[in-house]
């Protein structure tokens, strides 16, 4: 009895510096997308699962630019001085930043926004050491979705295929996939030919898709807009694909599956957040974000 006694009394006199040790830290975390978006809900779940337990809830500040559904250079010009005003008095221990908007807008305003604050980010597609050339104090995961992997998939499971239609739009993310897919082009020269339906209004690409030729593969990646500016919703733009096409849709991104997609090699949101939300507690203990 004598023993267990001390036993409490000794996790009495530890837990609460152990607890105040980050309960005093403060985190803001960056959306590029909106509450609602799977990935980006992923990826706070992501975070949360990792940051909560350790900072508590009135220590995460959530900001969501939006610029999914409100995109283009004169979308974002009023973030620096509104997040100037809203935060003037207030301190963050780290800031982490989910997808490419968020880190890009973070890169050009850290310095005059929140001097000095650590930067963590996550979601940025196929990230590349030169991002952070005269960036100090930033660290993060890259977003490197397995396109070759999934498309050596589709071929190996159809191995007559000769078409790949490209679903994607023109969107700084859609435009990153078109890059890793024009970069993977000449693996498959003479085997299978690309056809990229970007720049397409959906009744376009849903017609086209319900009139497939034979030997055809799909590649799904996002298409949240169309040529005309109609936003879509995720789960809205892949069931219908999916819908019309004549032939198997791949994708590889998880947050589209379950809406007819057949699979692919697929990363996650959620795992994003939460290798992310380790670093900044890293970070937060003291570990210098840039030997990271």
């Amino acid at each position: 009895m004598f023993r267990r006694f001390c036993c409490l009394l000794l996790l009495a006199a530890i837990s609460p510096s152990a607890w105040a040790d980050l309960h005093d830290k403060s985190v803001l975390v960056l959306h590029s997308y909106y509450k609602g978006y799977r990935w980006t809900d992923d990826e706070g779940r992501g975070l949360d699962s990792v940051l909560l337990p350790e900072l508590g809830a009135s220590n995460i500040y959530i900001e969501y630019m939006d610029t999914k559904r409100f995109y283009g250079r004169d979308s974002q010009v009023q973030f620096p001085e509104v997040y100037a005003r809203k935060f003037a008095s207030h301190r963050f221990d780290a800031i982490v930043v989910t997808d490419n908007n968020a880190f890009d807008f973070m890169r050009a305003n850290r310095d005059q926004l929140f001097p000095n604050t650590p930067v963590i980010f996550c979601g940025v597609n196929y990230f590349q050491e030169s991002d952070l050339v005269g960036h100090r104090r930033f660290t993060g995961v890259s977003e490197e979705a397995d396109v070759k992997d999934t498309l050596d998939l589709a071929f190996r499971l159809h191995p007559e295929t000769r078409h790949l239609y490209v679903v994607n739009d023109t969107t700084e993310t859609g435009q990153t996939v078109h890059d890793e897919l024009v970069r993977l082009m000449p693996s498959y020269a003479g085997r299978v030919d690309f056809t990229f339906l970007e720049d397409y209004s959906m009744p376009e690409i849903l017609a086209t898709l319900r009139n497939l030729p034979s030997r055809s593969v799909v590649f799904y990646s996002f298409l949240s807009h169309d040529k005309t500016g109609r936003f879509f919703e995720y789960d809205q733009s892949a069931a219908a694909i999916a819908k019309a096409s004549t032939a198997p849709v791949y994708g590889a991104w998880d947050f589209n599956l379950g809406y007819g997609m057949v699979g692919g090699k697929l990363i996650s949101g959620f795992y994003q957040g939460v290798v992310a939300g380790e670093i900044a507690l890293r970070v937060m203990r003291g570990e210098n974000a840039d030997s990271i």
